[in-house]
């Protein structure tokens, strides 16, 4: 099933940092919690939930990656294994 990138709540889109320039297969973003907390400071706030791993060419969400129970997270980073032990695109951390 076709998923739009607009139609996700996320930002930060991160890429393999050494095939910039060069077609990618996924992209990584951060996605926003559904919920708003009822605390004060927590209204104002955006809070990270997540990671969405997303297939570029066909247009899909791939996975989705939860921080945890009362964690957040900001900007994504995808860190390639090291190319002797890497096996496709997307191998790494």
């Amino acid at each position: 099933m076709k998923i739009l990138l607009e139609d996700l709540s996320s930002d930060f889109p991160m890429i393999d940092q050494d095939e910039t320039g060069y077609k990618n297969r996924y992209a990584y973003l951060t996605y926003f919690s559904d919920e708003i907390p009822e605390e004060k400071n927590g209204v104002y706030s955006q809070f990270f939930e997540g990671v969405y791993k997303y297939d570029l060419q066909e247009e899909k969400l791939v996975k989705k990656i939860k921080f945890g129970q009362n964690k957040t997270g900001g900007e994504v980073f995808f860190q390639k294994k090291d190319p002797e032990f890497a096996k496709s695109e997307d191998d790494g951390y």
